[in-house]
């Protein structure tokens, strides 16, 4: 029996020589971009503290978090122009070289081990992915970028997931901590009385619900197909119309009065609390999770934690992934 390897070919030209410098550039920044993002001071409980919003916002262009962005655009752009042009195997050199760092800064903060990876593993695809390309275009390099970026996008949703997954009592605490300070007490009233103070009366129906937004959502038409369901023959006439949609409007306006009477009780009976009190977050949660509405929420709450750190890091990469393709193409015409 005869097992044939096939040999692996790596050709070092001046090309490739004369890139390697860029490797230490590119260890040298992305390992202080690694440093700036854990001076940016990022959590996960960030996105459930309301009432601290306007203090989180602030971190997004804070001066360490700027200075992130700039060193890690720069990290991506020159790991894509180490990998234009050269084989696929050289190009996997940014891998190792992106891994140390990361390993190291990770081992001083355990808790952003897992970014710090995916930091490393996105410069990585994105040096193998330019490798692909013969000719480092912008629309190649802006191609590229997107690509490598998608992969830091998919991770994000994971580490996140994983993370508010471990810790969502946590994580629900301080939402329902967050939530309650945000509820008003009614002026020194009870949050019953908020409920029933609210400005959903008759009136507010009326004006809500008129005779030309009755004929927006119900035409002659329709009016006609609905005699024939019910049996009728007769076609309905313009008066006949009119009347219909009066007739309509005047037993919306009635029943939706009451409705919304009915409503308003319930919540207020539900969310009763002591005259001159704010509900806690204690009381607040023992209520919610007794609404079965909630159970839903509950159960995919880290999902949606997740999709929602997801959109803000496309948010970031659209910046990034503009500086990394400009300084690429730059690099590449020198």
């Amino acid at each position: 029996m005869t097992i044939t390897i096939p040999s692996i070919n790596i050709v070092i030209d001046k090309e490739f020589k004369a890139k390697v410098p860029f490797l230490f550039l590119l260890l040298l920044l992305f390992s202080f971009a690694l440093v700036m993002f854990e001076r940016s001071n990022f959590s996960t409980m960030d996105l459930v503290d309301f009432q601290r919003f306007e203090y989180h916002l602030q971190k997004t262009y804070s001066i360490s978090f700027i200075i992130f962005v700039v060193l890690f655009s720069a990290a991506l752009g020159i790991a894509i122009f180490f990998g234009a042009r050269i084989s696929r195997l050289l190009s996997l050199l940014v891998l190792p070289i992106t891994l140390v760092p990361a390993l190291v800064m990770g081992s001083f903060y355990p808790a952003l081990m897992a970014p710090y990876l995916a930091f490393a593993l996105t410069l990585s695809a994105g040096a193998l992915i330019a490798s692909f390309y013969r000719e480092p275009s912008f629309s190649n390099v802006w191609g590229t970028a997107s690509k490598a970026l998608l992969v830091l996008l998919v991770l994000s949703f994971f580490i996140v997931f994983d993370k508010v997954s471990a810790t969502k009592d946590a994580h629900m605490d301080a939402f329902f901590a967050s939530a309650s300070g945000m509820l008003p007490s009614s002026g020194g009233g009870d949050l019953s009385a908020a409920i029933r103070a609210l400005p959903i009366s008759k009136q507010t129906i009326a004006d809500a619900v008129t005779e030309d937004t009755l004929k927006q959502a119900i035409s002659k038409e329709d009016m006609q197909t609905l005699v024939a369901v019910a049996g009728g023959t007769s076609e309905v006439s313009d008066v006949g119309y009119e009347a219909a949609i009066k007739q309509l409007r005047t037993s919306i306006v009635d029943k939706g009065d009451v409705l919304a009477a009915g409503v308003k009780t319930s919540l207020a009976t539900q969310f009763s609390t002591p005259s001159g009190v704010s509900p806690s977050a204690a009381m607040l949660k023992a209520q919610m999770y007794s609404t079965p509405a909630f159970k839903p929420f509950y159960d995919n709450y880290a999902k949606l934690i997740a999709l929602v750190a997801v959109s803000l890091v496309a948010v970031m990469n659209f910046f990034i992934q503009l500086f990394a393709a400009a300084i690429a193409v730059l690099l590449a015409k020198l």
